[in-house]
């Protein structure tokens, strides 16, 4: 399992036009975050509808123009991924489908012979992660200073690789109670069973698989949740 993840997220000229600007955060999941960039062309050098660029116009903030058009933020962006891909970094976004989705599927298509097989396998996707938890992928979570303003590139990847990092170390945790709590009723009924029938060896067996699995617990629990049961 990796520990090393290259968060991004694009800006596009609407869900299927081209993206023309990219942000991207690569975050350890102990060391905490080790890199940032940022990559933009002007808006209206990306092709999209009229109405899908006056939304950019009024929603997306100012960012300072990096490339002249967007092929070339795609090729930045495209080497700092096999720079950290190389380094065992795999890459996430948020809600993958359909921006970023289309944004890597331009990139390879701008150098097929050279990026066909160079791409995220998996890409992975924060929402997967956060709906295994429980949790709704497409709830608007608070923002912290250095998340805002929304829709801008670094900001919502700074947002997303956050969210990846708490969901990695709350899963953990999470798997643990589950376990816990199948052993605690594995407890109890090796309990009840052994009342109503004394010459069963199955509860001697179910406890003696927790104790070598170092799910024994106390009997003295067992029996007290078993009677209020």
């Amino acid at each position: 399992m990796s520990d090393l993840f290259m968060v991004f997220d694009v800006e596009s000229v609407g869900l299927h036009g081209e993206g023309f600007a990219v942000g991207w955060v690569v975050v350890h999941r102990a060391a905490g975050e080790l890199e940032q960039g940022l990559l933009c062309c002007a808006p209206d050098l990306a092709f999209g509808s009229e109405e899908s660029l006056q939304w950019v116009a009024e929603h997306a903030p100012a960012m300072k123009t990096t490339h002249a058009y967007p092929g070339e933020v795609r090729a930045a962006f495209w080497k700092a991924w096999l720079q950290w891909k190389a380094k065992g970094a795999v890459l996430v976004a948020d809600c993958c489908w359909p921006v970023e989705a289309r944004f890597l599927a331009a990139c390879v298509a701008d150098e097929p012979a050279q990026r066909e097989w160079e791409g995220p396998y998996p890409l992975h996707d924060l929402a997967s992660v956060l709906l295994a938890l429980g949790r709704d992928p497409l709830a608007t979570n608070e923002r912290r200073p250095d998340e805002l303003p929304a829709h801008h590139p670094l900001a919502d990847a700074r947002q997303s690789a956050r969210l990846l990092v708490e969901a990695l170390a709350a899963q953990p945790a999470a798997d643990e109670r589950v376990v816990n709590d199948l052993a605690a009723l594995v407890r109890q009924l090796a309990w009840l069973l052994r009342r109503r029938d004394p010459d069963s060896t199955l509860p001697a067996r179910a406890v003696e698989y927790l104790k070598r699995c170092g799910l024994e617990g106390s009997p003295l629990r067992a029996e007290t949740g078993a009677t209020g049961a």
